[in-house]
């Protein structure tokens, strides 16, 4: 027994080694140079041992930059200092000695006048690790994501352009070494769709990415417009739905002209992103707010949809298709409740809703009431947005929109 228990302990112990150095050797042709600025390639070799697999071995590569024969460190996970990065490289058409090198954040190593070294960090260590042109002789470069390499075969030096996006968020004029932070003002709840960014030449150029909401719904889209020069950033919250789209596609130009502007005013205010009324397009938007981008409630988060522009009627006409479709069952109103002609209380499963029309934004909104679980109250209101959008899919409710006036 005690050998038994001694034997699971060294199992459990020896199934957290990893990293054991086996080898580490300067690869000769793996890497660059500019004026006193040195890139190495270092072979790496790891040994690792887990319960399962046992012994394994890999082999990568990293990447080191001395100047005048010392390391440079950079900030790694906490703030440790990181002389060893996953990705260095030379920027040929820089106006003095300039390296590019970090892992998940990304720092600017330049050689001074005097000889003397600058490290300007971009982007924090933990962010994102993207790297790409803006201005290629074809457009946006391709997407480049720091990775462990096996191999040193890349080039290390970079060249194609002249504004370089670095970590999704910084872009740097590699003519003049200048850089500047785009204002990514992305709200709570709304997550990169993961889909590369494009750019947007009728509105200057810009960087274009494309976020969905906690809903993963097309329905609730976001769309983030950035100005590399000014550093400005717009954002639209729309129905992806009410372009022809029913799921989430890397946007490109000629979509882009068909159903957005950037729309600016001589001596106005700033400008201001909103989507165009094209006359093939659905004629409503279906939005969800659910999760972190959802308006508080008096005791919990509020779940929420809205569907817009409809008629007062689309309430009554929502009202008994969920009673019919999805068995809701009505509740008694509270006191201070409005009119019953705009404001409906209802139960599906155990959670609570609320269905009533908003003049102001002539919007059905179906929402829960904050005295129900979470998950639970996501699932009543998707189930009535789905309703919702098979039966205008289908044709029917027509008669409740407001065809003339799409949000």
């Amino acid at each position: 027994m005690k050998q038994s228990l001694l034997h699971r302990t060294v199992i459990a112990a020896t199934s957290l080694i990893s990293a054991c150095w086996a080898g580490d050797s300067r690869i000769p042709d793996g890497g660059a140079s500019t004026g006193g600025l040195v890139i190495e390639a270092l072979q790496r070799s790891a040994r690792n041992f887990s319960a399962n697999y046992g012994f394994t071995h890999t082999d990568y590569v990293e990447f080191r930059v001395l100047h005048r024969g010392r390391a440079i460190a950079v900030a790694g996970e906490a703030g440790k200092p990181l002389s060893e990065v996953r990705d260095a490289w030379v920027l040929a058409d820089a106006p003095r000695p300039a390296v590019l090198m970090g892992n998940t954040g990304w720092n600017l190593v330049t050689e001074e006048a005097d000889g003397h070294v600058r490290l300007t960090p971009l982007t924090p260590h933990g962010g994102d690790g993207s790297v790409q042109w803006l201005d290629t002789p074809t457009g946006l470069g391709p997407l480049h994501r720091s990775q462990l390499r096996s191999d040193a075969k890349d080039p290390r030096v970079l060249r194609g352009g002249r504004r370089l996006l670095i970590g999704g968020s910084v872009v740097l004029d590699v003519d003049t070494l200048q850089w500047r932070r785009l204002e990514l003002r992305v709200p709570q709840g709304y997550q990169d769709t993961g889909l590369e960014p494009v750019l947007w030449p009728a509105a200057g150029g810009a960087l274009v990415t494309l976020y969905r909401g906690a809903s993963n719904s097309p329905h609730d889209s976001l769309l983030v417009v950035s100005e590399p020069a000014s550093g400005a950033s717009h954002i639209l919250g729309f129905d992806l739905g009410s372009t022809g789209r029913r799921e989430f596609q890397r946007p490109d130009a000629a979509w882009l002209d068909r159903h957005f502007e950037l729309a600016t005013q001589p001596d106005g205010p700033p400008p201001r992103l909103r989507q165009r009324r094209v006359a093939s397009d659905a004629p409503w938007q279906l939005r969800y707010q659910l999760g972190a981008a959802v308006p508080a409630g008096p005791q919990a988060s509020l779940q929420r949809l809205s569907l817009a522009p409809v008629r007062p009627s689309m309430l009554q006409a929502a009202h008994a298709l969920a009673a019919t479709t999805l068995q809701t069952q009505d509740l008694p109103p509270l006191a201070g409740d409005p009119p019953a002609a705009g404001f409906v209380r209802v139960k599906m499963w155990l959670a609570p809703l609320v269905l009533r029309f908003d003049p102001a934004t002539q919007a059905l909104i179906v929402e829960s009431d904050g005295a129900q679980g979470l998950l639970q109250a996501q699932a009543a209101v998707r189930e009535v947005g789905t309703l919702l959008e098979q039966q205008l899919g289908e044709g029917k409710l027509g008669q409740h929109l407001l065809r003339d006036k799409r949000p």
